[in-house]
């Protein structure tokens, strides 16, 4: 027995040696070698999911986490793995069960605390998710990027006063931290002026952030005393952030006069918001003989509203979890003829996707009431009353009026 541990125990010393060369698959392997010889080794079962973990291969991490928390149920790091799996899979009420054990097995690990708090977020357990946050504050009194992520729930529960107190406690701390949360308070106070200066300060040290650029010229459309010309000069300028050197690809598109047209819509939106009320009456609007619709929904956690949606369309496609390349690649494999987006420079949005032009059409649409400043989308669809005449010279876009009205609401059921 003991030349058998002997041998076991260097098995397990080649495996941790694997896992620092960052030689996943090779340990992944050795280590099912080991749980096979001895199946009651708790810790080898705790790594050997968290190895399947690191290989995406969830189900496989979920069984054998599994094992190793039947052997030692008061594990706090398996328990916190295991809930990772859990969530990797969708499943957070399952996953917030797993870290709520971890963390109350060991309640001063910030890193369980801050998965705990983060999966009451996505769960709406806004309360507990302070109440960890608070914990975490406890152990880490200091920690910047903690009370950044404490005063975005209180600003999602509408309490703007704590979390603006929270912002700047943080950037006190760590200058520039948390400023388009700041800046996005600030706007939801009324306080125009003051977020578009808290968002171009914060940009001085980050000027990459097309996100934030992008909340300035939201928050444009609503602060007093602005100038139209101006107002579209700091639109033309978002394009210049990323879109200087890039090259637009020729399309791959058919030209059969007689095919369906290939329309994809790119959204955020595609759940319980404004914009999926006026979305699906138009999906549900349109011809499937003349034309196929894909839509590119961006929704980490789909709803109802979501599913509905899905069925309004002939393709479905998650994007939430993929980069722009990805995006841009399955949008080109599509072959889409038109491609709409619907947020402009809102929340989320993916218009340096737009930037490439993975479609030969690009049009803008819903849910902004300005211009992209983008040269690669060509249409932007309004009436005569949202966009009069007199105002296509701050476009970029040319303007498609449609008669009438530019949208169509659908009322809740």
């Amino acid at each position: 027995m003991a030349k058998k541990n002997i041998r076991t125990r260097s098995k397990i010393k080649k495996a941790q040696a694997m896992i620092q060369a960052k030689q996943y698959t090779e340990a992944c392997e050795l280590y099912e070698k080991i749980c096979a010889q001895d199946k009651r080794d708790a810790d080898s079962w705790k790594t050997l999911g968290s190895l399947y973990g690191m290989l995406r291969q969830h189900d496989r991490a979920l069984e054998a986490l599994r094992k190793s928390i039947e052997l030692r149920p008061n594990n706090a790091s398996a328990q916190y793995n295991f809930g990772i799996a859990l969530r990797e899979q969708g499943k957070y009420a399952e996953a917030w069960r797993a870290f709520q054990k971890a963390f109350s097995l060991d309640p001063n690990n910030t890193e369980i605390g801050n998965s705990l708090a983060h999966i009451c977020i996505t769960l709406k357990k806004q309360d507990e998710a302070i109440e960890t946050f608070k914990k975490l504050l406890v152990i880490r009194p200091d920690h910047p990027e903690t009370l950044v992520n404490l005063g975005t729930v209180y600003q999602a529960q509408g309490k703007l006063g704590d979390a603006i107190a929270c912002y700047h406690r943080a950037h006190a701390i760590k200058p520039g931290v948390g400023f388009e949360n700041l800046g996005a308070a600030l706007s939801s106070q009324g306080k125009f002026t003051e977020a578009i200066e808290c968002l171009k300060e914060g940009l001085k040290s980050d000027p990459g952030n097309q996100r934030a650029f992008s909340n300035v010229l939201l928050t444009l459309n609503y602060a007093p005393d602005t100038r139209q010309e101006d107002v579209f000069a700091e639109h033309r300028q978002w394009q210049n952030q990323d879109g200087k050197n890039i090259k637009i690809r020729e399309h791959g598109n058919t030209r059969e006069p007689d095919r369906r047209l290939r329309i994809g819509y790119v959204s955020p939106d595609m759940r319980a918001h404004s914009v999926a009320s006026f979305l699906e009456p138009l999906l549900a609007a349109h011809d499937s003989s003349v034309v196929e619709i894909f839509c590119y929904s961006s929704v980490p956690h789909p709803d109802s509203v979501t599913e509905r949606l899905k069925t309004l369309s002939h393709q479905w496609r998650d994007i939430s979890r993929k980069h722009d390349a990805n995006i841009i690649s399955q949008i080109r494999n599509d072959q889409i003829d038109i491609l709409v987006d619907l947020s402009g420079h809102t929340s989320n949005n993916h218009l340096t996707v737009f930037l490439h032009k993975p479609a030969p059409v690009q049009v803008t649409w819903l849910g902004y009431p300005n211009t992209t400043g983008l040269d690669t989308i060509d249409y932007r669809f309004t009436d005569a009353l949202a966009d009069p005449e007199g105002q296509d010279a701050f476009h970029t876009e040319k303007l498609y009026r449609l008669p009438d009205c530019f949208l169509c609401y659908q009322g809740l059921e």
